[in-house]
């Protein structure tokens, strides 16, 4: 694990024992720590991403959720997905999802939602969803 010390939106990345979060160019990255996005860790999640949120919403276009570590993600996770969609729905930003595995990716079409997202399924995907 990183030994950096947890930053603020206002000094850079910034990776703690639940998420990394970067901003760079127009581009929100979360990364949720594995391999569970439960309860617990999105409760963590969701109050450490807030801030960086508010705090470049005015030059947000795009927020990425890399799920790539996650292997397992209840009910809040998925509801702390969309809570985050939703949020950058209304600055105008779009969402990404990137680093689905299978399983995940079958629950987001399960219940519905992937059509909320723009899902990216490997690098260059990634490139295209978020370039300006």
């Amino acid at each position: 694990m990183n030994s950096r010390p947890a930053t603020s939106p206002h000094s850079g990345p910034k990776q703690s024992t639940f998420v990394s979060i970067d901003f760079k160019s127009g581009v929100l990255t979360i990364k949720p720590a594995g391999p569970t996005l439960g309860e617990r860790e999105t409760m963590v999640v969701a109050a450490e991403v807030r801030p960086w949120l508010t705090k470049h919403s005015n030059k947000l276009r795009a927020v990425v959720i890399d799920l790539s570590q996650v292997e397992i993600m209840t009910s809040f996770g998925l509801g702390w997905c969309i809570e985050v969609r939703n949020a950058a729905r209304l600055i105008n930003a779009k969402t990404v999802l990137f680093g689905l595995h299978r399983e995940l990716l079958e629950l987001i079409r399960m219940m519905k939602v992937e059509r909320l997202y723009t899902i990216a399924h490997n690098a260059g995907d990634l490139a295209s969803a978020t370039a300006a």
